[in-house]
């Protein structure tokens, strides 16, 4: 992680921020929190026993923790036939989100405890003993660091798979057992998740994007979808 692809990342937050605004659309303004010490690193390395990927602590240790944005086309989409993305970034949680207040141990025990003993604690149910896809979920998500906690309104997580080389980048839909299995797989590499991402102007990705490739088997900005919607955005 170098500061060139930083430096791209915020110009396409500027560069969507703009072209949304110009197509009618909605933003909330950018926020981007402070960068973490290292110390919270170490700190959650001690008490998970798990290690993050270099690209990810280098990111948030040097860069930012996290940033808050968020954008809405609803208004100018006009019908329900609209194919691009409705929206972008998330309204309600930051990216990531580690600060001095709330530190990564925090963000990522937020997440697991929601599968322990809060509202997604269903997928402990015995009479999911059985299911394979369930049970390989809840092998994984210890190993899962969120990248946002809420995703389209509830339910939803966009996680940071830690046990996995690269690391992959899920996206744990409720309404499909959280699983982290075929198009929960969204990307490879935070740093190349992020880029990609950043270069489709952060739309909400799930396991249903018109961005999916299905030859690549993750989100590319490089499909013919994928062109069609840049160009749109940079028409006016």
């Amino acid at each position: 992680m170098d500061k060139t692809i930083w430096d791209k990342w915020i110009s396409n937050l500027n560069w969507i921020s703009e072209r949304i605004s110009a197509n009618g659309g909605e933003v909330e303004g950018l926020e981007i929190l402070s960068p973490i010490p290292l110390s919270q690193v170490d700190e959650f390395n001690r008490l998970t026993g798990l290690s993050l990927p270099e690209d990810f602590v280098e990111t948030i240790t040097k860069f930012a923790g996290g940033f808050y944005f968020a954008w809405s086309l609803y208004e100018a989409s006009g019908d329900s036939d609209w194919s691009f993305p409705w929206r972008g970034g998330n309204w309600d949680v930051p990216f990531i989100g580690a600060s001095k207040a709330k530190p990564l141990i925090e963000v990522y025990n937020e997440f697991q405890n929601g599968f322990l003993t809060g509202s997604y604690n269903w997928i402990h149910r015995v009479e999911f003993d059985d299911n394979e896809d369930i049970l390989l979920t809840r092998a994984t998500l210890r190993q899962c660091f969120p990248l946002y906690l809420d995703c389209g309104g509830g339910g939803d997580f966009l996680v940071l798979r830690l046990d996995t080389d690269p690391s992959q980048i899920l996206y744990l839909d409720h309404e499909w057992g959280f699983s982290v299995s075929g198009r929960a797989i969204l990307g490879y590499g935070f740093v190349d998740f992020v880029t990609l991402w950043s270069n489709l102007g952060y739309p909400e990705v799930d396991r249903y994007s018109i961005f999916f490739d299905e030859e690549r088997w993750t989100i590319n900005d490089e499909t013919e979808m994928a062109l069609e919607w840049i160009s749109w955005l940079n028409e006016k």
